[in-house]
């Protein structure tokens, strides 16, 4: 019997995306979607509901008929293909398991499906249950077990008919937090010991970043940004990425001079900020001025102090314990900023206290800078 470990096939499983649509009567819930995903690479498709993340990954998986566009796995279209013959290895959030059958059975099911022997069938969903923790519990019945072990059961059940494409519909979604967080570092761990070039569908940020080589953010049907983590994170290309991708304090600015390396900005009230340069953006433009909470500074403004040159002004309204970090929210002209602090044994916040002045500054690479639409 061929093991699971010797299915890892570098050289297979690339998905390729070809502009890509489905349309319900007047509403396109896919847009002409352009994506390539590498042989055992993860990828997750991040976005809100309704951004047409889940329309995308049933069109993968042959459970959704697009309206245009071409679905190829290492360069061979699959539309023509019914689902059994996509090799493909699917989760849902409702893990779908046979209430009837062992959980062995169920892992074994679609091996057995495609005219395995009993005996291997049964070897190999041994192995797969191996992978997952759940090889002393294959005699056990759906109903005997946690959320967690469903789950554990569910991606056995995926992975153990080799297959060249992994698809995951927010399988972590019903799992409490710990947990949650538990199985995606097993899941990625999983996914590189067997090579399978993964889909993951979710609405959870911290969920992507942790898990994806690559991260799709999708707003109304199209792809906003295809890339890393961090470039994702640290050099959104759109407001929707900035502020869909990790918290951030959003501060309405015109742009009042521009040089090779740094723009100035006016935020009103007499402030004023600098921020990198962004070439497309002219004097005069009304723009949006993005910082993130953990890049905003404070330091403690005595009443007599002369205002700063650059920055804002503000008053701490309220500072929240969040165990291994610290929310401070300060109140300015220009509305509310959020500043985050690691708690390290209370340094910073034993110097602010609320309703304390403070100076809000940054480093000038740290300030983005989107014009308004």
């Amino acid at each position: 019997m061929e093991s699971l470990l010797s299915s890892q096939r570098a050289a297979s499983g690339q998905l390729t995306i070809r502009h890509l649509q489905k349309e319900y009567h007047d509403h396109r819930a896919v847009a002409g979607i352009d994506l390539e995903v590498g042989a055992g690479e993860f990828v997750a498709l991040l976005g809100p509901s309704g951004c047409g993340k889940s329309t995308l990954l049933r069109c993968i998986a042959g459970l959704t008929e697009p309206t245009g566009g071409d679905i190829l796995v290492d360069g061979k279209s699959i539309l023509a293909k019914p689902v059994h013959k996509r090799d493909l290895g699917m989760v849902f959030q409702s893990y779908a398991l046979f209430p009837h059958l062992s959980v062995l059975q169920n892992v074994a099911f679609g091996l057995r499906m495609r005219g395995v022997p009993a005996k291997d069938a049964q070897e190999r969903a041994g192995e797969a249950l191996g992978m997952v923790r759940m090889a002393a519990l294959g005699h056990r019945m759906p109903s005997e077990l946690s959320g967690g072990q469903q789950q554990r059961v569910a991606l056995a059940r995926a992975i153990v008919t080799r297959p060249t494409v992994l698809l995951l519909d927010e399988p972590f979604s019903a799992l409490d937090a710990k947990l949650r967080e538990a199985m995606q570092v097993e899941v990625r761990q999983l996914q590189r010991r067997l090579n399978i070039t993964t889909i993951f569908v979710t609405h959870d940020q911290h969920e992507a970043m942790s898990t994806a080589d690559r991260i799709a953010v999708m707003n109304a049907g199209r792809v906003e940004q295809y890339d890393t983590p961090t470039s994702s994170y640290n050099a959104p290309r759109t407001l929707f990425v900035a502020d869909f991708v990790g918290r951030m304090n959003r501060i309405a600015a015109q742009i009042t001079a521009s040089g090779p390396d740094r723009l100035e900005l006016s935020f009103g009230h007499e402030m004023s900020g600098l921020a990198a340069a962004r070439e497309e953006l002219a004097v005069g433009a009304a723009v949006h001025a993005v910082l993130r909470p953990e890049k905003t500074l404070l330091s403690p403004l005595a009443a007599e102090s002369e205002p700063r040159a650059h920055g804002l002004r503000g008053r701490v309204r309220e500072i929240v314990f969040g165990g291994e970090r610290l929310s401070i929210h300060v109140d300015t002209a220009v509305g509310e900023i959020l500043a985050c602090e690691q708690n390290r044994a209370g340094v910073m916040h034993a110097q602010l206290q609320p309703g304390q002045d403070v100076a809000v500054t940054w480093r000038t690479e740290d300030l983005m800078v989107f014009g308004k639409e």
